[in-house]
């Protein structure tokens, strides 16, 4: 399944935009069990439960402190550049 790490439903005064909450940075594929676990924890609980889940966070995601729309653009501008560079490289 497809996990937003910043929550479709968003709470609190901090509002990102959907077209935001949607970049390929914000999610993350995971089994079903544990998309269930995560739901709309705050983001360092999420991590707490990602990484006792063995899950590779990847080099952002595995630093950040706080989850926020410079933290998704970086970790979209990230996999862009390694989807050009390597995945589609010829």
């Amino acid at each position: 399944t497809i996990e937003h790490i910043a929550p479709q439903n968003q709470k609190g005064s901090i509002k990102l935009e959907e077209k935001v909450i949607g970049q390929i940075g914000n999610l993350l594929l995971l089994k079903k069990e544990l998309n269930e676990k995560l739901r709309n924890k705050a983001f360092m609980e999420k991590i707490k439960i990602l990484k006792n889940a063995s899950v590779n966070l990847g080099p952002i995601l595995s630093t950040e402190k706080t989850w926020g729309e410079k933290e998704i653009k970086d970790r979209t501008k990230y996999y862009a550049k390694l989807a050009y560079d390597k995945v589609w490289s010829i």
